[in-house]
Protein backbone atom coordinates (compact mmCIF):
# COMPACT_ATOMS: atom_id res chain seq x y z
CA UNK A 1 0.00 0.00 0.00
CA UNK A 2 1.14 3.52 -0.70
CA UNK A 3 1.29 6.74 1.10
CA UNK A 4 -1.04 8.06 -1.62
CA UNK A 5 -3.50 4.58 -0.92
CA UNK A 6 -3.35 5.06 3.07
CA UNK A 7 -4.23 8.80 2.43
CA UNK A 8 -7.47 8.10 0.49
CA UNK A 9 -8.67 5.35 2.80
CA UNK A 10 -11.89 5.57 4.37
CA UNK A 11 -12.02 1.66 5.88
CA UNK A 12 -10.71 2.38 9.25
CA UNK A 13 -10.02 -1.50 9.44
CA UNK A 14 -7.61 -1.68 6.95
CA UNK A 15 -5.98 1.44 8.93
CA UNK A 16 -5.67 0.50 12.49
CA UNK A 17 -6.78 -2.60 14.49
CA UNK A 18 -8.28 -1.71 17.85
CA UNK A 19 -7.47 -4.40 20.97
CA UNK A 20 -11.00 -5.70 22.49
CA UNK A 21 -11.18 -4.50 25.66
CA UNK A 22 -11.70 -7.98 28.14
CA UNK A 23 -13.67 -7.60 31.15
CA UNK A 24 -13.31 -10.47 33.56
CA UNK A 25 -14.44 -10.63 37.13
CA UNK A 26 -12.57 -7.92 38.96
CA UNK A 27 -10.42 -7.31 36.25
CA UNK A 28 -10.37 -4.88 33.08
CA UNK A 29 -7.88 -5.71 29.88
CA UNK A 30 -6.64 -3.55 27.48
CA UNK A 31 -9.22 -0.88 28.76
CA UNK A 32 -6.77 1.88 27.63
CA UNK A 33 -4.95 -0.06 24.43
CA UNK A 34 -4.90 2.19 21.54
CA UNK A 35 -4.62 1.06 17.78
CA UNK A 36 -2.66 -0.85 15.86
CA UNK A 37 -2.01 0.96 13.11
CA UNK A 38 -0.19 -1.38 9.86
CA UNK A 39 3.17 -0.12 9.02
CA UNK A 40 2.94 1.62 6.13
CA UNK A 41 0.93 4.41 8.37
CA UNK A 42 3.43 4.72 10.84
CA UNK A 43 5.83 5.18 8.06
CA UNK A 44 3.73 8.12 6.62
CA UNK A 45 3.76 9.40 9.82
CA UNK A 46 7.39 8.84 11.13
CA UNK A 47 7.99 10.61 7.60
CA UNK A 48 6.15 13.43 8.05
CA UNK A 49 7.23 13.46 12.15
CA UNK A 50 10.70 14.76 10.57
CA UNK A 51 11.51 18.73 10.94
CA UNK A 52 11.63 19.73 7.98
CA UNK A 53 7.58 18.51 7.95
CA UNK A 54 7.23 19.85 12.06
CA UNK A 55 6.35 23.56 13.15
CA UNK A 56 7.53 23.21 16.66
CA UNK A 57 5.27 26.84 17.34
CA UNK A 58 2.08 25.50 16.50
CA UNK A 59 -0.77 26.24 18.48
CA UNK A 60 -2.85 22.92 18.43
CA UNK A 61 -6.43 24.90 18.89
CA UNK A 62 -5.80 27.14 16.09
CA UNK A 63 -4.49 24.37 13.60
CA UNK A 64 -7.44 22.40 14.73
CA UNK A 65 -10.11 25.03 12.94
CA UNK A 66 -7.63 24.75 9.85
CA UNK A 67 -7.12 21.47 9.17
CA UNK A 68 -11.22 21.09 9.19
CA UNK A 69 -11.66 24.28 6.89
CA UNK A 70 -11.59 22.62 3.41
CA UNK A 71 -11.26 26.38 1.72
CA UNK A 72 -7.86 27.45 3.80
CA UNK A 73 -6.65 24.01 2.79
CA UNK A 74 -7.23 24.36 -1.04
CA UNK A 75 -5.42 27.76 -0.28
CA UNK A 76 -2.50 26.84 2.37
CA UNK A 77 0.72 28.15 2.04
CA UNK A 78 3.59 25.15 2.18
CA UNK A 79 4.38 26.66 5.97
CA UNK A 80 0.52 26.28 6.71
CA UNK A 81 0.73 22.38 5.66
CA UNK A 82 3.34 21.78 7.65
CA UNK A 83 1.64 23.36 10.58
CA UNK A 84 -1.56 21.03 9.90
CA UNK A 85 0.88 18.03 8.93
CA UNK A 86 2.30 18.53 12.66
CA UNK A 87 -0.67 18.87 14.01
CA UNK A 88 -2.02 15.76 12.50
CA UNK A 89 1.22 13.70 13.50
CA UNK A 90 1.32 15.11 17.22
CA UNK A 91 -2.46 14.46 17.42
CA UNK A 92 -2.11 10.53 18.28
CA UNK A 93 0.30 11.74 21.25
CA UNK A 94 -2.86 13.30 23.05
CA UNK A 95 -5.67 11.27 21.50
CA UNK A 96 -5.69 7.57 20.97
CA UNK A 97 -6.85 7.23 17.18
CA UNK A 98 -6.18 10.66 15.87
CA UNK A 99 -4.28 9.21 13.05
CA UNK A 100 -7.06 7.00 11.80
CA UNK A 101 -9.92 10.02 11.79
CA UNK A 102 -7.23 11.96 10.22
CA UNK A 103 -7.26 9.34 7.47
CA UNK A 104 -10.68 7.88 7.36
CA UNK A 105 -12.30 11.26 7.87
CA UNK A 106 -10.17 12.54 4.66
CA UNK A 107 -8.54 15.51 6.29
CA UNK A 108 -5.12 14.27 5.65
CA UNK A 109 -6.11 13.75 2.22
CA UNK A 110 -7.03 17.20 1.59
CA UNK A 111 -3.69 18.14 2.99
CA UNK A 112 -1.99 15.97 0.52
CA UNK A 113 -3.82 16.88 -2.39
CA UNK A 114 -2.56 20.77 -2.14
CA UNK A 115 0.70 19.70 -0.87
CA UNK A 116 0.51 17.56 -4.84
CA UNK A 117 -0.61 20.83 -6.42
CA UNK A 118 2.13 22.97 -5.09
CA UNK A 119 4.60 20.36 -6.13
CA UNK A 120 3.06 20.52 -9.59
CA UNK A 121 3.16 24.43 -10.11
CA UNK A 122 6.53 24.58 -8.47
CA UNK A 123 7.41 21.74 -11.49
CA UNK A 124 5.88 24.13 -14.05
CA UNK A 125 2.84 20.86 -14.46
Amino acid sequence: MSYYSIVRERNSEKIAVWPKTEIKENEIKNFFAGPDYISEVIELFNFINQPYWSDYSYSPDAVGKMVYDDDFIKNANIDEIKTMLTYCCRGERFCEGHWEDMIVQGRFEKIFDRLVKIRNYMEGD
